[in-house]
């Protein structure tokens, strides 16, 4: 995976660092960290970047309850997706 997206409900599509001030001034308490990251784009693409290029290191990093709790979540999600579009072929 190249990049993570953020697709709003107006239809704006954001991607890697450019998409984390939207996506924290909507989460609870986090709107000074999203006006932060808004206010120097460069340093957010570029721990975006740092992040992307070690995500295997820092998932091994992490306990495994919370790897399973992350491999739980995805399958629950690739399922729903499945269910989607089986029904849209349905219709």
């Amino acid at each position: 995976m190249a990049s993570w997206h953020l697709a709003r409900p107006e239809g704006e599509v954001q991607s890697a660092g450019a998409a984390f001030p939207p996506l924290l001034r909507e989460l609870p308490g986090a709107a000074g960290l999203g006006a932060l990251a808004e206010r120097f784009p460069g340093g957010t693409e570029r721990a975006y970047a740092l992040v992307a290029r070690n995500r295997s290191s820092l998932g091994r990093a992490l306990p495994e309850s919370a790897r399973r709790w992350a491999d739980a979540a995805i399958e629950r999600r690739r399922e729903n997706r499945n269910s989607i579009s089986v029904d849209r072929l349905s219709a």
